[in-house]
């Protein structure tokens, strides 16, 4: 079905994203002990190609609507589909560390001291919170919450002995505050989960691991019934597809529990502070500054609307970004950005080809190439002409990229080897011959240097070979004889000759002749090998 199809491609897409954020992150490592404002722009442009190939993946690697498809079958036209992604691609690639803004000095006094709400008047402490309940960050909100100064002494002096009744109470009282708060946010049904250690959805982790729910209605692992896919689900009481009213129903029982716990109102009277937190967990931004965009879109997405449908998501986005100050390359992004949330496709390619895909360089054209056929597999580009494929265009320039930028390397086995790769799964019969032509030609202008690089190459042909295709057997021959002469210079007659006989039985398959027949001899003698 366009559903099963749509699945596979986004988890195709999903392993091309973990492939550039190792990039990313590898890059990052080797710039850490060096100042290069080349390569660090360079890593920029890496970082944003990144990023719209995550947004492409929620908005447009989606399956086709039609009149023969089921409503609840097309997932992601429900309300809420997209918005545990569109959490997540916010948090990963527009809002900065919370953390970032603090001095280690800081950083260290709010984790070791025991009055952390204390320090300068409380403000870090408290716009730390804000920080992270804006992202939906609750498990690190409650780590930071937890360390306040009555929560300390609630627990260190309820241990004591020789408290009067009157003093017990009122500490007793305290500590079912925190409870009752650690309950709302440890056990908080957010759509993208409590926590950005999964963000970038490779895989979708535990968070904490509870086993017994806190707070009554609302399962530790609620915040699941926000995910389209299935494979990010778990048996028992969830259901096995994604149901947006499920999802409600869970989020509004714990909204209503934050507004109406009483020992939460009862701590509050004794912290104010907390007004705000519990404002913003039942959706009151009133009073909260906002760095960008996308804290406010995230906050939204998370507190006030986590039943958005995927065609609202451009609007509210828009409407939101008009209340910011924006320069030219900022106004840019953004744009991108909205267009790709309204569905436009040939946008995503125009960017990935400015962004690098069209210099050049290896991995910027590949993955636009990658990402250009994913969005042919789920038929969400325009088709210029019949007798023009954007798809095999780039793939075909990526193929010479990847050649030209490993031959200036010197490392011509690794292009040669990435060639084939990229090219193997295309060729097809009816397919492009020029595909064929680009894979055969550069293994025909390949020496290899080791018997290893051959037969791996073989072995990736190989079953292109069985099913008689003359111009990948060509290709392989033209290995064989290199290795062949490589080895006849070396002094090594005899590994040379193995090779030969290697040939010929890659002859033999193309042409299915049986190991013990005549024709099989007549093979040899007009064989090239």
């Amino acid at each position: 079905s366009d559903v099963g199809h749509a699945g596979a491609v986004r988890s195709v897409s999903r392993a091309y994203r973990k492939a550039l954020a190792d990039c990313v992150e590898g890059w990052e490592s080797e710039l850490m002990d060096q100042e290069d404002p080349q390569e660090e722009g360079n890593l920029e442009l890496l970082k944003t190609a990144y990023a719209v190939t995550h947004l492409s993946e929620t908005f447009l690697l989606t399956p086709k609507s039609d009149f023969m498809m089921d409503h609840y079958e097309n997932v992601a036209s429900l309300p809420g589909a997209v918005t545990a992604d569109t959490v997540r691609y916010l948090r990963l690639h527009h809002m900065a560390d919370p953390l970032a803004s603090y001095d280690d000095d800081m950083l260290h006094a709010l984790e070791n001291s025991m009055q952390p709400d204390q320090l300068d008047g409380g403000a870090p402490f408290w716009d730390l919170v804000e920080k992270y309940l804006v992202r939906g960050c609750l498990e690190d909100a409650w780590a930071l919450l937890s360390r306040h100064s009555l929560q300390r002494q609630a627990i260190n002096t309820l241990e004591q002995n020789g408290l009067d009744e009157y003093q017990a109470a009122a500490l007793a009282q305290d500590q079912d505050g925190f409870k009752a708060l650690e309950a709302v946010l440890v056990s908080a049904p957010l759509p993208g989960g409590r926590t950005d250690e999964f963000d970038a959805n490779f895989v979708l982790g535990e968070e904490l691991g509870l086993e017994e729910g806190l707070l009554e209605g609302v399962p530790p692992a609620a915040f699941r019934l926000w995910e389209p896919n299935t494979g990010n689900r778990d048996a028992g009481d969830f259901p096995a597809s994604f149901q947006s009213n499920a999802a409600m129903q869970v989020y509004n029982s714990w909204q209503q529990a934050v507004k109406a716990l009483p020992e939460i109102q009862t701590l509050k009277r004794r912290i104010p502070q907390l007004q705000r937190v519990t404002s913003i967990l039942t959706g009151d931004f009133s009073g909260v500054e906002f760095d960008n965009w996308a804290e406010e879109m995230c906050a939204e997405l998370l507190y006030k609307m986590p039943n958005i449908r995927l065609g609202d998501v451009h609007v509210r986005a828009s409407k939101i970004m008009s209340k910011f100050e924006e320069d030219e390359l900022t106004a840019c992004l953004n744009d991108v950005v909205i267009s790709i949330m309204k569905g436009n496709a040939g946008r995503v390619v125009e960017v990935l080809h400015e962004l690098g895909g069209g210099s050049g360089a290896a991995l910027p054209a590949v993955m636009t190439s990658l990402l250009c056929n994913l969005l042919d597999d789920v038929h969400a580009l325009p088709r210029i002409s019949p007798d023009y494929s954007m798809p095999t265009e780039l793939l075909l320039a990526a193929a010479f990229s990847v050649r030209s930028s490993f031959a200036l390397e010197n490392q011509d086995d690794i292009g040669v080897r990435l060639i084939v790769r990229l090219l193997l799964p295309h060729i097809k019969v009816g397919g492009d011959i020029r595909i064929t032509a680009e894979m055969v030609d550069a293994m025909e202008h390949y020496q290899p240097q080791t018997d290893v690089e051959v037969e791996a190459l073989i072995e990736m042909c190989l079953k292109l070979v069985e099913r008689k295709n003359i111009r990948v057997l060509d290709g392989c021959i033209s290995l064989v004889l290199a290795r062949y002469q490589c080895l006849l210079m070396d002094g090594r007659p005899g590994d040379a000759t193995k090779w030969l006989i290697s040939g010929m039985d890659l002859e033999a398959l193309c042409f299915d002749v049986p190991k013990q027949s005549e024709s099989r001899q007549g093979l040899f003698a007009s064989s090239v090998c």
